[in-house]
């Protein structure tokens, strides 16, 4: 776990009162701070033994501790830089770049990155903030596929989303044009039917002004 802890505030260094609030919380040994030396050690030999590069990443500065990850690519740090590399390509107009960062980005999420470290409110927050940079590449992906002449592709996927995140209406936009695209246009009303439902129930407004222009204009065609 205190692996996952320094990822998880990488580059930032770590104070080392953090770590034994994280590593013990209520159930300190009697000196901590020796405590804390004898895992930083043990860590630092098997990343040594696992990989010769290894050896230097973990810098005490100040009575902290921080990860260095220049030559070590961290799945949650790649993560974050190529999920920034797909917005920045879609702020440039560079659809290709904008889908090969995506689909990179998404091809290193494996389930839930911060798994490894404790419940508590500063990482469940942290696991919610990917949570949504996740769900915000799902869309891309779809968004880039139903430009590209994919809206089929697209759709199943987004039924699921719009399933498990009922009151996330940037999906049920994508599902509507994804279902107009495939030639589905009933299927694209109903969904906004079903947006406009929900929302209802759960939050007692109507749709946003994006989803309802659609709406009308699935009507007008």
């Amino acid at each position: 776990m205190l692996l996952a802890v320094l990822f998880a505030e990488a580059p930032r260094p770590v104070p080392a009162p953090f770590l034994f609030e994280e590593l013990w919380d209520d159930r300190r040994p009697r000196n901590e701070r020796a405590a804390l030396h004898i895992h930083m050690t043990r860590l630092r030999g098997l990343l040594a033994r696992a990989d010769p590069r290894l050896a230097d990443v973990i810098r005490t500065e100040s009575g902290s501790y921080r990860l260095v990850q220049d030559g070590c690519e961290v799945d949650l740090a790649a993560f974050l830089s190529t999920s920034t590399r797909a917005r920045t390509a879609s702020l440039w107009g560079d659809t290709a770049a904008e889908r090969s960062h995506t689909e990179r980005a998404l091809a290193l999420w494996q389930g839930d990155l911060l798994r490894d470290l404790p419940t508590g409110r500063v990482y469940d927050e942290k696991r919610e903030q990917l949570r949504e940079v996740h769900l915000d590449l799902t869309e891309r992906l779809h968004r880039l596929r139903i430009e590209t002449g994919d809206p089929v592709g697209a759709v199943p996927e987004l039924r699921q989303i719009v399933a498990a995140h009922p009151l996330r209406e940037s999906a049920w936009y994508l599902l509507m044009q994804a279902l107009n695209a495939a030639g589905r246009s009933a299927e694209a009303v109903a969904a906004f039917s079903a947006a406009r439902q929900v929302l209802a129930a759960e939050l007692g407004v109507e749709p946003g002004t994006r989803l309802r222009n659609l709406f009308q204009e699935l009507l007008a065609a």
